[in-house]
């Protein structure tokens, strides 16, 4: 029943199945279910943005029509959001958090260490001496969670969604 519910969850995410169970895959998924995909869930969890920057683009499959990008800045949290104007549907792009506010925006401990990062989710697709990159297949692309280190410790984590 447990693996069932699981499925039914990772596809109306919009997640492989397969995926759902890893426990990358659901760390993915955090800042969508603690902050939701609009500027309203946004703004409702963490206030009034101290910066909002909005960029009009042209819709990737109709280039008649018009996308906003909206860049949000908080205490310790940045957002990007897309909106298609097209039918009013808003996506979240990234977010990026510092460690420091992690815990209390997400509901959840983020990991302290590099050493710590890599028990908890494995070895990363790419790494550096400031980030480890975890790369998670989805069913239209990839979407990435970066961790950003210094001297082997967490100082921020970046989530990247894949939007088509």
């Amino acid at each position: 029943m447990r693996t069932l519910l699981a499925t039914l969850v990772a596809l109306t995410l919009g997640v492989s199945p397969t995926l759902a169970e890893t426990p990358t895959a659901r760390f993915l998924r955090l800042p969508l279910s603690a902050l939701g995909k609009s500027i309203q869930s946004l703004t409702s969890k963490l206030g009034d943005p101290q910066t909002a920057k909005f960029q009009l683009l042209p819709n990737r499959h109709e280039p008649t029509m018009r996308d906003v990008r909206a860049n949000l800045v908080f205490d310790g949290v940045s957002a990007t959001v897309l909106i298609a104007l097209c039918c009013e549907k808003s996506l979240l792009e990234s977010v990026r958090l510092d460690q420091s506010v992690g815990a209390a925006v997400l509901g959840e401990r983020l990991p302290v260490t590099s050493a710590e990062v890599q028990d908890r989710f494995g070895v990363p697709t790419m790494r550096s001496k400031s980030a480890l990159i975890y790369e998670i297949p989805n069913d239209v692309g990839t979407d990435t969670v970066t961790f950003g280190l210094r001297r082997g410790l967490v100082t921020s984590v970046e989530w990247k969604y894949f939007i088509d």
